[in-house]
C-alpha cells in the first residue's frame, strides 16, 4: 500500500499485460481466393508485450479470462468492381465479427478496380486460451483482391480481467 492509502499488486501477481500490434508486410501483396474466407497472416510485430501473438499465423491467443479491445485495419487493393460481396471480420473463438464493404459494381471504363480500406474495432469477451484473428471474403468477381503489404494492421489489448 502506498503512503496514498493506494493497494498497488505487483506484476507477478497480476501477470504482465497483454498487448499487441502486428502488420502485414509480406511482399508481395497476398492474393485473396474469390469465394473463400482468408485469415491475414499479420507476420511482422511493433509489440506483443507478453508473446501472446503468433507472427507466423496471425492469431492472438488470450492469456487469460477478462474483456479485450481488438482491433484491424485492412487495405484491399485490386478489387474487383463486379464482387458479390467483400466482407471483413475479427473472428473470435466465441463469435465473428464481421464487416459488410459496399461493392461499386458499375462500369468504370478502362480502370475496372479500385481500392478501399476497411477498418473494424470491438470489444469482446475471451476466455483463457481463446483465439482470435482477422480474415477477409470475396464474393464472386474474376480477379482476386490483394491485402496490402504495408497499411493493414492488427492491434489487440486487455482492459479488464476478470
Amino acid at each position: 500500500m502506498s503512503n496514498d492509502g493506494i493497494i498497488t499488486l505487483p506484476d507477478a501477481y497480476y501477470g504482465l499485460p497483454s498487448a499487441f500490434v502486428a502488420m502485414y508486410t509480406t511482399n508481395p501483396a497476398m492474393d485473396l481466393t474469390i469465394d473463400d474466407w482468408e485469415t491475414i497472416p499479420f507476420n511482422s510485430e511493433a509489440a506483443d508485450l507478453s508473446a501472446d501473438f503468433n507472427s507466423s499465423t496471425g492469431v492472438f491467443t488470450a492469456p487469460s479470462d477478462g474483456i479485450y479491445a481488438l482491433s484491424a485495419s485492412v487495405l484491399l487493393t485490386n478489387v474487383d468492381r463486379v464482387n458479390t460481396e467483400l466482407r471483413v471480420a475479427i473472428t473470435t473463438s466465441n463469435y465473428s465479427y464481421i464487416k459488410f464493404i459496399p461493392i461499386h459494381n458499375y462500369d468504370s471504363g478502362s480502370d475496372p478496380d479500385y481500392s478501399t480500406s476497411v477498418d473494424l474495432s470491438i470489444v469482446c469477451d475471451m476466455d483463457a486460451a481463446d483465439t482470435a484473428y482477422v480474415q477477409v471474403y470475396q464474393g464472386g468477381g474474376t480477379i482476386a483482391a490483394d491485402v496490402d503489404n504495408s497499411h493493414s494492421w492488427f492491434s489487440g489489448c486487455l482492459l479488464q480481467r476478470y
